[in-house]
This record gives structure tokens, sequence and C-alpha cells, in this order.
């Protein structure tokens, strides 16, 4: 009788309890009978079947009250060694250990799958850990529970076309919750860890983990190995071809650990994460080598982390950055990546976060290179400030590659919006913004936002098409260097340099910015610093003789503390005057107080110097006045010029009756202008603060 049609016999011998792997059993091959153990019957059906029942194998326990790990790895193995998925029933399953997946030599190909459906959280019956905020896994109800505080769920290692799908994945690292949770998210790893687990700069390679691929590449690593699995570092070549899909991994120090074995170049790729989400954890996704190509991200997301990719502190440090990460959710995260100078590109396209406080730093790591491009493309990314939170750090977005943004939003959301300044940093390679709204969605606007490799805007910085707080800030033209223009009362608000600007259908014409920039230097004495940790306020405070150019509300330049890989310190707008009384100015501190520089080291410039960040501005009509020796300053052009000039703004005329650094301390909107100083001299004059000219040739318009 052929082998086929022996199937119902073989049902009906099959035992109903589960195998161990040791049962013998006899069965009719060609008229002989013969001893096989349960494997050899089980490579049977597997040939015929579909996948691998995980309650067919000793141990598993879907009630979470007893340790399912040997079971689950004795299938695990059969699986992968049969080429089938693994199928896993809705439940709980604790486990003590971790199951590891190897592939052959040439790889392996197999899957993992739960059942996928109503969605499941811990209740009484079962006997495991209460977390302190719910589970968050609402699309699967097969939820593996990971016992340990030191070894990652599930690890692959050199395995080729794998597919983990629809379960849910809990760890023990309760600290994220605990400690920051829904409250606010800091730069400080210690708050991410719970006491216990296996995490932190002094463990690159092996940290507590949901899912770790690839980390038994390295012989022995730098921080000893996964405590127990030292004799499974036999491997030497690094995965491919890994799909995980539709995972929610809770409690864990980082989510997925991608290639961080120490290798200098596992030559593992193509990861492509599908509906997956991390939450309450340090790092969402630790790439630790330059290899690890094509990973690719799309939906899904993360929330209550300190940060989402980083290729800056595990392996050996040259995390290759994840090539696409799309549609994806941020939410109550301190950044979204800090990666290094490993080529290769990153493109973040329609993303939405909100309640997270830096985009990152991209393009610049231990071997000092610039990167490659850099994309951000669709989506918002909101910058929020809670109440009870300390200010953002003064720096957005670091990036040392290419970078474009384009048709997107980024700027601060609601509660954020009483912070004036936005610092946008790129390096040498040139910034690219395109139909981008940058600003605040609130009821305060922010600066035209301050974006360049420096103070000085020695980087190329484009912008089409772009609006800041509503109005247009654009430059069409490429040649274009620093920022660009938004029209606002019939003039142009304009920073820092040079540029061609189009004049409605008037033309292109070149603006020159005013005497004194691309700053207003305020002579400085007795800075002080009163630095103090967070919620008490920090200020600072100088002496100036020239105070009378200083006014409430103004925004100051001031050294950054650098981020570990910074080329440079940044001196950019990041502190508020709150008050001017006589000589004395104080100012408030706009950014998080931690990321600010001492005032011993602040001497890049000029030591004892401050500089106000100018709202330069150029009248696109002539703004015709006349001085009379006071600080009043009547408007002789009619009513359609008196809005132009706003309190605030510098003030410089074409007959120089103007003293240098005057500036209006009220009256706009109205025909007289109160200046800060009383002008040199009387007579009709134009007013101006940087100036239009014709391309080729002609007066200042």
């Amino acid at each position: 009788m052929p082998l086929q049609t022996n199937f119902s016999q073989l049902l009906a011998n099959f035992p109903a309890s589960p195998l161990t792997g040791t049962e013998a059993f006899a069965f009719d091959q060609a008229g002989t009978t013969k001893g096989a153990t349960a494997k050899a019957l089980r490579d049977f059906f597997l040939s015929s079947g579909q996948f691998v029942d995980s309650r067919d194998f000793s141990g598993i326990d879907s009630t979470g009250n007893n340790d399912s790990s040997v079971g689950m790895n004795l299938a695990l193995n059969q699986a992968i060694a049969a080429n089938l998925p693994l199928k896993f029933p809705p439940g709980f399953f604790s486990m003590a250990s971790v199951p590891i997946g190897y592939g052959a030599p040439q790889g392996a190909s197999f899957a993992i799958l739960g059942a996928g459906g109503i969605g499941a959280q811990t209740n009484s019956q079962y006997n495991l850990p209460t977390p302190p905020y719910a589970l968050a896994i609402n699309t699967c109800n097969t939820i593996f529970v990971n016992q340990t505080k030191v070894l990652p769920t599930f690890a692959l290692n050199s395995v080729d076309g794998v597919l983990l799908k629809d379960f849910g994945i809990m760890g023990q690292n309760y600290a994220p919750s605990g400690t920051v949770g829904y409250g606010c998210p800091l730069d400080d790893y210690t708050r991410y860890l719970t006491a216990g687990v296996r995490g932190g700069p002094g463990i690159p390679n092996s940290p507590y983990c949901a899912i770790a691929l690839d980390p038994f590449i390295f012989a022995t690593p730098p921080d000893g190995g996964y405590p127990g699995l030292a004799a499974a570092y036999t491997n030497t070549f690094g995965s491919n071809a890994i799909f995980l899909e539709n995972i929610t991994a809770n409690y864990f120090f980082v989510t997925l650990a991608l290639s961080t074995s120490g290798a200098v170049a596992e030559n593992g790729s193509y990861v492509d994460l599908r509906n997956v989400v991390g939450s309450w954890c340090d790092t969402f996704a630790a790439i630790g080598q330059s290899q690890s190509r094509l990973f690719t991200m799309g939906g899904g997301g993360f929330g209550g982390c300190r940060q989402g990719f980083d290729g800056l502190n595990y392996g050996n440090r040259q995390g290759c950055p994840p090539a696409l990460v799309k549609k994806i959710n941020i939410g109550y995260a301190y950044r979204i990546f800090s990666l290094p100078n490993a080529f290769g590109s990153l493109t973040l396209e329609q993303c939405y976060a909100e309640s997270f406080r830096q985009i990152g730093l991209f393009g610049n790591g231990p071997s000092g290179n610039a990167g490659s491009g850099l994309s951000i493309q669709g989506g918002d990314l909101f910058i929020t400030q809670q109440p009870g939170w300390p200010p953002p750090p003064p720096i957005v977005l670091e990036s040392y590659g290419t970078t474009k943004l384009a048709a997107g939003g980024l700027g601060y959301a609601s509660s954020a919006a009483n912070i004036p300044a936005l610092n946008l940093i790129g390096g040498a390679s040139p910034i690219d913004l395109d139909s981008m709204a940058l600003g605040a969605y609130g009821p305060n606007p922010i600066m035209v936002p301050f974006i360049g490799y420096n103070k000085n805007m020695t980087s190329q910085v484009s912008l089409r098409n772009c609006v800041a707080n509503g109005r247009l800030l654009t430059d069409i033209y490429p040649r274009t260097y620093g920022l660009a223009s938004a029209a606002i009362n019939q003039r142009l608000i304009t920073t820092w340099g040079s540029r061609f600007i189009p004049n409605g259908n008037s033309g292109e014409y070149a603006f020159t910015p005013g005497t004194g920039l691309p700053e207003v230097q305020i002579n400085a004495s007795s800075i002080t610093l009163n630095l103090n940790p967070w919620p008490t306020a920090s200020s600072l405070t100088f002496n100036s003789i020239d105070s009378l150019k200083v006014q409430v509300g103004d925004v100051l330049y001031w050294q950054a503390l650098p981020n570990s890989y910074s080329l440079e310190q940044y001196i950019v707008p990041m502190l508020k005057v709150a008050s001017v009384v006589g000589s004395l100015v104080t100012c408030s501190l706009l950014f998080d107080p931690l990321c600010y520089d001492s005032v011993a080291n602040w001497n890049v410039y000029q030591a004892g110097a401050m500089f106000v960040v100018p709202q330069q501005w150029a009248p696109i009509t002539t703004v015709t006045a006349t001085t009379n020796g006071t600080t009043s300053v009547a408007l002789t052009g009619g009513s359609g010029q008196y809005n132009i000039i706003q309190n605030g703004d510098w003030v410089l005329d074409s007959a120089n009756l103007l003293p240098s650094g005057a500036r209006v301390v009220s009256g706009s909107g109205s025909a007289t202008l109160v200046l800060s100083a009383a002008a040199v001299g009387s007579g009709p004059t134009a007013l101006y603060f940087g100036r239009l000219y014709p391309m080729l040739l002609g007066a200042p318009i």
C-alpha cells in the first residue's frame, strides 16, 4: 500500500499526550515494520502538513503558570529543521530561558506564528507579574513573557528567510514606566533601567531585549556575552531576509538588538519590520555594525522610550542607518535617532511624532566623517513641552550629511509654543527645505528658524515654498545661502546673510543686511550663569553699557554643550531677556539647562560679548520719516507705513541721523515711533534695516 494512504492509521496511532522526543512507534512502510522515534514520525507528518503545532511538545503551557521555554526550543528547532512554520495557540507563555534559532551553513527558513486576533491583557487567572502600565498588546492574543532580566526573548543567529509574526512580548524592565512613563523623556539611560536588568553603556553587545538578531557571531563579545550562552558563539556570518510583523514588545532595555555581537562586519542585512511596536524601553532598535543594509520599518512605532534608532552605542558602534522608516508613530521619546557616520542614507517618510524632544544626530560618529543623505519626507514632527517638563534641548537636528526636508511640518506644538527659537542645525553639507511648515502650532509664534552650520551660516541652506508661522519663508534659488524672507506688513523679515529675493512680479532683488549683521553685539561684563537642576529656574545675568540696545523679549546667542560626536560647539539662539534694569540684563534659558555650557568655556568668538538675534527687516516700499534730535521719530509716508516697522526693530536711516543700534521701543501702528536712543540730528530721512538692490544696478530700495 502506498505510504500516503496510511494517514488515517497513523493519526489513529498518534499518542494523545505531548511528545518528549524519545518515544518509539511502529509504522508500516512497504510492508516492513520499523521502529522510529517521535522525531521521525513528526518529520513524516511535516512533509505533508502545513506547520508545526507547539501544543504537541512537552512543557508548553498557555496559562503562563509554568515555564514553556524548553518545549519552545524543541518546537522551534523542529520547525527550523523541517523548514515549516511553528504555530502557537492563544495564551501566555512564560519563559525562564531563551529559545535560540540557528541556521545551517546556507541558512534556514522558518516562521513563528502567533494566533492574532481579539487581543488580551494579563488578569488574575495568570500567575504573571503585573506591569505598571497595560501591555499595549491589542493586535494579538499570544504573548510570550520573558521571566529573566538578562536574556533576549528570542535569539536568531545566522538564519535566512525568517518570519516572526502576530504575537506580543513582555519583559521585566519596568523602569521606563515607573520612573519616566508618561512623564518627561530624559536623555539619561539610568532612568530606563530597572535594578538587575542587563543594559547600559557597559553592555554594548548583549543587552536585555525582546529579539536579538545575530548576537553570537563574535567569539566572545567584549561585554562577556549573554550569561550561560557562551557556548553558542560558533557562527561567523549574519542573517538575511528577516521579517517581523504585527509584534508588540514592552518592558525591555532594547526592543530589537540588530547585529550587536561586536563583529567588525557580520554582513547580515535585509531586516524588515511591519507594524512592530516597542514601548517602555531605553532604545527601540540598537544597530551594531556597518553592514546592516536595507533595514526598513513600516507601520508601528515606539513610545515611552529614550530613543528610537541607535547606531552609536552598540556592537562596534558603526551601526548602518535604517534605509527607510515609513508611517510610524512616535511619542514620549527623547530623540528619534542617534546614528553615526557609517555609509548609508536614512529616509523618514510620512511619520508622525509628538511629545518628543529632539530629532537627533545623523552622520557623525567615531571616525569623524560626514554621513550619507538624510531625507525627511512628509509627516509632522511636533516637539512638545508638556506641563512640568524641562525645556527641550537647544538643537532640534544635528545633521552632517546632505539633508532634505520636504512637504511636512516641523515645529513646536501647543504648550511648547512659548519657546521663540527653533535651531535646526546642519553640517558642512547642504540643507534643503521644500514646502515645509515650520514654527509653532499655538498662540505664540516663533522667530524665523535658525538653520545652518553655525552662527556665520557657512553651510548652504535652500528654502522653497516654505512657511514659518503661516508666513511665506522662501528662496526659490538653490544658490541661496542663509535664511530667506517672509512678507509681513509690506516688509521682508529676514535673517543672517545676503541672498536673492523675488519681489512679486517686479523681478529679483539682492538683499544686503544692515550694518552690524549677522548679529548685533552687546558689550557685556560680569556674566553670571545661575545653573540649577530642573525644575528650579536657571538664569543668566550680565552688565552692559549697551543696555539700551536690549529689550525684554530679545533672544540672545549662547554656546551649547555639544553632543558626544558634535564637530563644534554651536552658538545659537538660546537665551531670552527677562528684564533690563539700568545696566543689568537678566535672561532666562530657553532650552534644557543641562545642554548649556559653562560661562568659562564661552570664548569662541569674543570673550565678554553677547549677541542679539536680530529680526531683520527691509521695507518693500521706502519708509520716510523725520527726526528732531530726540527719541521721537515721525513717520511722514502716510498711514500705510505705520505697521511696517515693529516694536523691537533696529532702525538705520539713509541720512545717518540715528545713532548706531537704535531700536523701536514703542509706537508701531501709529504715526510716531519712540526709539531707545535720541537722534543725533534733525531732518527728513528714509528708514531701513537691510536693503533691497536690483540684481545688476540701481539705487537701494
